[in-house]
């Protein structure tokens, strides 16, 4: 990553408008660890196009890489209102809800996802997990049940299924 960062930073140069390269360099410097690289580079592309999803959605990243809950569900928010086509964004939105106590918002998100992506287990677990926090036993067993049904694989939701169940 540390070359790859080095020939984007470059790239950058030559081509001062193009926002994926910045997108590019940011996902290097976030894999890197250098968040206050990677808060630089996409603020730069934030000036070159505010609107842009990619940029947005890579600002809610950073964000909760750095704890900043907030700052990321408005990120995220501001990514599907430009055009996000991401269920990963939708996913992030409802999981930073979660985090910030807003259980009815997060629960409409995670409802949304749900439907955009019916096939797709993360929603499930994420409705799963508001429930769960709702005080929600029952319900949220269903929803990790749903999760694995989807998707076998999904260790998080046959772990929280698991602890619920007392196995």
């Amino acid at each position: 990553f540390e070359r790859a960062a080095e020939e984007l930073e470059a790239s950058i140069t030559l081509l001062p408008s193009d926002v994926r390269v910045f997108v590019s360099l940011a996902d290097a410097q976030l894999a890197l660890g250098r968040f206050e690289d990677a808060r630089e580079v996409l603020e730069r592309a934030s000036l070159a196009a505010p609107t842009d999803w990619t940029v947005l959605s890579r600002r809610g990243q950073l964000a909760v890489a750095t704890g900043s809950l907030r700052e990321a569900a408005n990120h995220f928010e501001a990514a599907l209102r430009a055009g996000s086509p991401l269920l990963l964004d939708r996913v992030n939105l409802g999981i930073a809800l979660l985090n910030l106590n807003e259980l009815r918002r997060a629960r409409a998100v995670f409802e949304e996802a749900r439907a955009t992506a019916p096939d797709a287990a993360d929603p499930c677990y994420g409705l799963g997990l508001t429930e769960e926090l709702a005080g929600n036993r029952a319900g949220a067993e269903a929803f990790y049940r749903e999760a694995l049904a989807r998707d076998p694989q999904h260790g998080d939701a046959r772990a929280r299924l698991e602890n619920l169940s007392g196995g």
